[in-house]
């Protein structure tokens, strides 16, 4: 027989009901996911939700829910949460819209993507868009115009995003530097930024990043020892393709030379990296180039078990994947060979 029930966690609430369903709250009252009817939905501060689940075909599905649709699942799981014995003794959020709407203010509108080892990270933005903004392939940043955040207004900006969060920052694992190019911040201020920051609970043993391969000739060995030094531990770095004229066709500044520059500087002074691959770049014309140089790139990083290579689907602008993209994978991961984590990232289930 099944009981309805409520387990307190450090970090979090957890409903469950009777009839199976799961809700998930942090410490603050805030819906953070539901499982419900056989499909489970993630909630972001923002009030935007992502649905994840296998139809019927065996297909994943991974898609945001337009704005009715989302409040309609908000509201079922507050139903469902509120009907467990013992709920009403919990303080939970009823009205979640001044919410999301306070961090879709500090947050500059949006976290637009974050690395899936990192999803729960604290996201701090020292920047907001990204400095570069014109592959062909990414509309992440299309609304917000890049610039670098002064000392003052990042510190104003990380109590601001403590307060917003409040008792559900115990949810949160780690600092994410955001937006898309940290490293586009010279050291010195980079590394006032990381001071802020970790006075913050979830900054544990260190901060990560997105980066560009912009910024290896423009660093020295000394440089980067400073960050790691000063709490830098992982560079995510968006590279597409090993295969350089993929790279120019998509519009993406420097060379696989370029990226294996920046990946020997990075491990050498002891921070590990992550590289993201995009899956079915090129179409069918050049797969095997992709996947050729790709794979040869990775393997002459010298990457091992702390770094990460993420293989991202490519998305049309509808939400589906591009075709061939299961396919590549496997041929992808065969060329990467041992020595890194590879993983799947497909930026349908990302939602802060």
């Amino acid at each position: 027989m099944t009981t309805a029930r409520i387990l307190v966690r450090p970090d979090s609430q957890v409903f469950s009901t009777t009839g199976g369903e799961v809700i998930t709250f942090d410490r603050a009252g805030r819906l953070y996911s539901a499982f419900m009817d056989g499909r489970f939905y993630r909630r972001g501060v923002d009030g935007r939700v992502v649905a994840k689940y296998t139809d019927d075909a065996g297909v994943r599905i991974r898609h945001r829910l337009g704005t009715t649709r989302a409040r309609r699942i908000v509201e079922r799981a507050l139903e469902l949460a509120q009907a467990v014995p013992g709920a009403a003794e919990r303080d939970l959020m009823r009205d979640l819209e001044p919410d999301a709407a306070r961090f879709r203010e500090v947050y500059a509108g949006s976290v637009p993507i974050l690395p899936p080892d990192v999803y729960r990270s604290l996201v701090l933005q020292a920047t907001i868009g990204c400095a570069y903004n014109a592959c062909r392939f990414c509309r992440l940043y299309a609304d917000r115009p890049f610039r670098v955040r002064g000392a003052d207004e990042f510190a104003r900006h990380a109590r601001d995003v403590a307060a917003a969060f409040g008792a559900g920052l115990s949810m949160r694992r780690g600092i994410f530097l955001g937006d898309a190019d940290a490293l586009f911040v010279e050291p010195p201020r980079l590394e006032r930024f990381w001071a802020v920051a970790r006075e913050l609970p979830p900054a544990g043993e260190g901060f990560t990043c997105f980066g560009h391969p912009r910024a290896g000739p423009t660093r020295d060995a000394s440089e980067w020892a400073a960050l790691r030094a000063a709490g830098l531990r992982r560079v995510y770095l968006g590279i597409e393709t090993g295969h350089d004229p993929l790279r120019r066709r998509l519009n993406k500044p420097g060379t696989g030379a370029d990226t294996l520059r920046l990946t020997r500087a990075l491990k050498a002074a002891g921070i590990s990296v992550g590289l993201i691959f995009l899956l079915g770049a090129g179409g069918d014309a050049l797969a095997e180039d992709h996947v050729r140089d790709s794979g040869s790139l990775v393997r002459a990083a010298g990457l091992d078990a702390d770094d990460f290579v993420y293989l991202s689907p490519l998305v049309r602008p509808d939400g589906r994947m591009v075709k061939g993209v299961a396919h590549q994978e496997t041929a992808m991961r065969e060329a990467i060979g041992d020595g890194p984590r590879v993983a799947v990232y497909d930026i349908r289930a990302f939602i802060y």
